[in-house]
């Protein structure tokens, strides 16, 4: 497949509409869950699981 997955490492992790700590939450990310990774940027990634998406925290996940 062509698509790239990342892992969430931490329970304290959120998905937020806008690559930014002060943007609204979307949804509250659990530890170990598998997220679809659309792009990147220097700090923060764009993911997507089942029809939920956001960007969440580099430092809170682990994948490529």
């Amino acid at each position: 497949t062509t698509k790239k997955f990342v892992i969430i490492t931490s329970n304290n992790e959120f998905l937020y509409k806008f690559p930014n700590m002060k943007s609204k939450k979307i949804a509250k990310a659990m530890k170990n869950l598998v997220l679809e990774n659309k792009k990147c940027n220097e700090n923060w990634c764009f993911v997507k699981v089942k029809e939920i998406e956001g960007w969440v925290r580099k430092k809170g996940i682990w994948g490529n």
